[in-house]
C-alpha cells in the first residue's frame, strides 16, 4: 500500500522536477517505504526475523518499481493514475501474489499472473529468504528486474513525448505571437 501511495504522490511532484531529481525523489521514496515496511514486519510484528537487510532490498526494488510505474503513468492517465495503480498494485497483487494460496490452488487468470507479477515475485523472495534461506533468488531477482526496466523504460518514453509536446506547445506560441505581430503591424 505504501509503494502505490506514494508514487501518486512522487508522480505529482515530479512534474515540476527534472527527471534527475525525480529519478532521486523516486528512489529515497521507495527506500523510506521499504524501510519502514522492514520495520513494521521485523521488530514490531515479528514475521520477518532474519534476513532483513536482504528483504528490504527486495522491498526496496518492488517500491521502485511501484513509483517509477506512478511516475511514468501520470502525465498519460493524470487522475485515473490513482485508480490504475490501486489496480495494478492491491487489486491484482493480492489475488496473485500467492500468499493466501498458493498458485496451483488458485483460479487460472491470478495463477498465470503470478510467474509475472511483481508483486508475487516480491513475496516469492521474501518467503525464501525467511524460510527456505538456500533457495535460489534468480527467478524473483529476474522478475523484479525485468519490471524495473519496463517502468524505467516507461518513464523514458513518456518524458520524452511530455518534452516533445511542450516544445511544440511552445513553438505555437511564439509562431502566434509573431503572426499577431505581423498583423498587428
Amino acid at each position: 500500500m505504501g509503494g502505490y501511495a506514494s508514487a501518486i504522490a512522487v508522480a505529482a511532484v515530479a512534474a515540476r522536477l527534472r527527471p534527475f531529481w525525480t529519478t532521486v525523489v523516486g528512489i529515497v521514496t521507495a527506500g523510506v517505504v521499504a524501510g519502514i515496511g522492514i520495520v513494521v514486519a521485523g521488530p514490531v510484528y515479528g514475521v520477518v526475523t532474519t534476513h532483513r537487510w536482504e528483504v528490504f532490498l527486495f522491498a526496496w526494488l518492488y517500491d521502485a518499481i511501484i513509483v517509477a510505474l506512478g511516475v511514468g503513468l501520470h502525465p498519460v492517465l493524470g487522475r485515473w493514475t490513482t485508480p490504475i495503480l490501486t489496480m495494478l498494485f492491491v487489486m491484482l497483487n493480492f489475488t496473485s501474489s500467492g500468499g493466501i494460496f498458493q498458485p496451483a490452488f488458485q483460479p487460472g487468470f491470478f495463477a498465470a499472473l503470478n510467474s509475472f507479477w511483481s508483486g508475487a515475485a516480491w513475496l516469492r523472495a521474501a518467503q525464501d529468504l525467511q524460510y527456505f534461506p538456500d533457495a535460489s533468488l534468480g527467478r524473483p531477482s529476474l522478475v523484479l528486474a525485468l519490471w524495473l526496466a519496463a517502468a524505467v523504460l516507461l518513464c523514458v518514453v513518456v518524458h520524452g513525448l511530455v518534452a516533445r509536446r511542450t516544445r511544440i506547445a511552445r513553438e505555437r506560441a511564439v509562431s502566434a505571437q509573431e503572426e499577431d505581430e505581423v498583423v498587428a503591424a
